[in-house]
């Protein structure tokens, strides 16, 4: 079962593989109406099972993992430091949008009060935080929302880099 079967490399029979020894690890998350949940446990025994009772407790769920994953020093779970940087909120509207990331992904990009926010098909809203004009954060999960845009004209593309891969999308018209 966490032997990689798929071609990534990263998917075992209903897990998902990340890692590598001696820090190799296994989990899978899980969403059902009312709940959601994570599961991880490394290869060592060190694991850690949350589950919110609230079909908008990604932010939670995530949040107790990080906090788990300092406590027991997981060494592929450190959070990265990372500078804001100011941004002209005109720039902000030229990167709202749908973006298609899959056959069923959609990430909607919202401006609010001069505030980017990110929500995929089905998941929780994230707030995005400028690093650069063109690349975000957030601070749910280690992830950098890089969007392309010369600032003049409308992004056409949003590349989501998470776990070492990159998630490009196209912009919906």
């Amino acid at each position: 079962m966490g032997r990689p079967a798929n071609a990534d490399g990263n998917y075992g029979l209903g897990l998902i593989v990340r890692g590598s020894p001696p820090h190799r690890r296994f989990g899978h998350d899980g969403v059902n109406a009312g709940f959601i949940n994570s599961m991880i446990s490394y290869e060592t025994g060190d694991g850690a099972i949350v589950m919110t009772n609230g079909d908008q407790g990604d932010v939670l769920v995530a949040e107790i993992m990080q906090s788990i994953a300092a406590e027991y020093q997981w060494p592929d779970w450190t959070r990265k430091e990372r500078k804001l940087v100011a941004v002209d909120p005109k720039l902000l509207d030229r990167l709202i949008g749908n973006y298609r990331l899959g056959p069923t992904m959609i990430v909607h990009i919202s401006n609010e009060g001069g505030q980017l926010f990110s929500r995929a098909t089905g998941g929780a809203k994230f707030e995005l935080f400028a690093q650069s004009d063109r690349d975000f954060f957030t601070t749910a999960f280690d992830s950098v929302f890089t969007f392309d845009t010369d600032g003049s004209t409308d992004a056409r593309k949003l590349v989501i880099h998470q776990d070492g891969k990159d998630y490009p999308g196209d912009r919906i018209p």
